[in-house]
């Protein structure tokens, strides 16, 4: 796979330009500008262009009728497969990035390098959003906010992808709407879920014409629960993350090893976040110095806990467990894995009341390795948390400090009444448009999804190489 030159984005070979993507081709044959009735728009302002799909209700794949073979190799690649159930892609261009997709789980994946000759059909089983509500003296409930994978035996693997964690309460088939018109994503959960009116949206800052947000390695979801009931109503949401390399299974192999976790806060701004790393020197490119930060705007009349390790390699009964006892978490560490972390927000809600949650989802992984990892590149948006190029467009050694998720978290935090309003500014005129019919403008929109979802480097800088280069004529 060739790498950009300086400055440019990398991208997939010409057939990623015919992939199925979040909610388009077959997926669109299914979806209904207005949704199935389980849920209101949970109070965000969804256009009625957005396309919707009852969540975990993904229909079955074919094989009959593309363009290019190889729907039954079991290789996922960037071809036009009529891949049913994916989502809206979360990260800036050519940071990594993953779908929310319509199981409301976490993949599939493409962070590129040598292991990316295509994307990664994977969802995070222990990555995942829950809520927890009590209305008055009657029993709580907890419930987690995704449905299982589809398991659709008749195709290859590459069509499904995992459950959330066994011991947790998932919702049913049908429980909520997935809405999509990217770069945006909405969950609307209905009352046969909850009591109160539970809904998140979801995004990253694609800002029309800047560089810095668009590369961001930046994820905003923001859940915002209303009681509409006569009782008060004691809420509290959670948010699950493991310590995971961006590839598994894919060679040349990854490997991530040395983990740790830290609590991280910022008593100025209330922003509060839990912070996995990896370090070791035996780490491969693609999960050098790597991390990911789970944070959450705590607003005065909310309250952050946290734990900073869980077991990600059990059922999830331990985190869980914690959480539906009284909605907090202990601010200590479960186990000594640092394999996966947790932080909550709780608020009391008397009738009529309502909160929005902002959390953020980010990540560091700075370097970018192919051809077996022998030429390493950083990515583009380490340029603006420290990292310098030569005039030769080569990385300057040692210029960038690494572990950048948790500044990036509090910036993007931070940030993030801007970023919505200046994606808002390039975005509404399309959708709002009486000159464009609102199919066509839903489907520019979700095609826009292959920029993020298929692009695999853009660059700041060569950190080394040893393949050999070769000058080609272009004649």
């Amino acid at each position: 796979m060739a790498v950009s030159s300086a400055r440019r984005c990398s991208s997939p070979p010409s057939t990623s330009a015919l992939a199925i993507t979040a909610l388009t081709a077959a997926s669109a044959q299914a979806t209904s500008a207005g949704g199935t009735g389980s849920a209101k728009n949970g109070g965000f302002d969804i256009p009625s262009s957005a396309l919707v799909r009852p969540l975990g209700e993904i229909p079955a794949g074919s094989c009959q009728g593309l363009l290019v073979s190889g729907c039954n190799t079991g290789i996922a690649a960037f071809m036009p497969y009529t891949t049913p159930g994916l989502g809206v892609p979360l990260g800036g261009i050519g940071a990594g990035s993953f779908m929310i997709n319509q199981s409301g789980t976490f993949g599939p994946w493409n962070f590129g390098g040598s292991q990316g000759t295509s994307y990664e059909v994977r969802s995070l089983p222990q990555a995942a959003f829950h809520v927890r509500e009590q209305l008055g003296d009657q029993p709580a409930s907890t419930r987690t906010l995704a449905t299982d994978g589809p398991h659709d035996t008749s195709l290859p693997t590459i069509r499904n992808w995992d459950d959330p964690l066994p011991a947790w309460n998932t919702l049913h088939e049908g429980d909520a709407d997935y809405s999509a018109l990217y770069p945006f994503g909405w969950i609307t959960y209905g009352h046969s879920a909850f009591a109160t009116d539970v809904s998140m949206r979801f995004f990253s800052p694609i800002v029309a014409g800047e560089e810095k947000r668009t590369s961001l390695p930046v994820a905003y979801f923001d859940v915002r629960i209303a009681n509409n009931t006569t009782q008060t109503a004691n809420v509290s949401t959670m948010f699950t993350m493991p310590n995971v390399p961006a590839h598994e299974g894919r060679q040349p192999a990854t490997v991530r090893q040395g983990l740790s976790s830290q609590e991280r806060d910022d008593p100025t701004t209330g922003i509060h976040a839990v912070t996995l790393s990896s370090d070791s020197d035996a780490n491969t490119p693609d999960a050098y110095k790597s991390e990911w930060t789970i944070a959450a705007d705590v607003g005065k009349n909310q309250s952050f806990s946290y734990l900073t390790s869980w077991d990600a390699n059990r059922d999830g009964s331990d985190v869980y467990g914690q959480f539906s006892a009284d909605g907090a978490l202990g601010n200590t560490a479960l186990d000594a894995s640092n394999s996966a972390g947790a932080i909550a927000v709780s608020a009391t809600l008397e009738p009529g009341e309502s909160t929005v949650i902002p959390f953020a989802l980010t990540w560091d992984f700075p370097e970018v390795g192919f051809a077996n990892n022998d030429t390493v590149w950083m990515r583009r948006y380490t340029q603006y948390y420290g990292a310098q190029t030569t005039a030769q467009n080569d990385y300057a050694p040692g210029s960038y400090p690494f572990h950048q998720s948790y500044n990036i978290a509090k910036d993007a935090l931070v940030g993030r009444d801007a970023a919505l309003k200046d994606v808002l500014a390039w975005w509404k005129p399309i959708v709002d448009s009486p000159k464009i019919p609102a199919s066509i403008g839903a489907a520019a929109m979700n095609q826009l999804a292959n920029v993020t979802f298929h692009t695999d480097l853009w660059e700041n800088g060569l950190v080394r190489n040893s393949v050999p280069v070769t000058k080609r004529s272009r004649g």
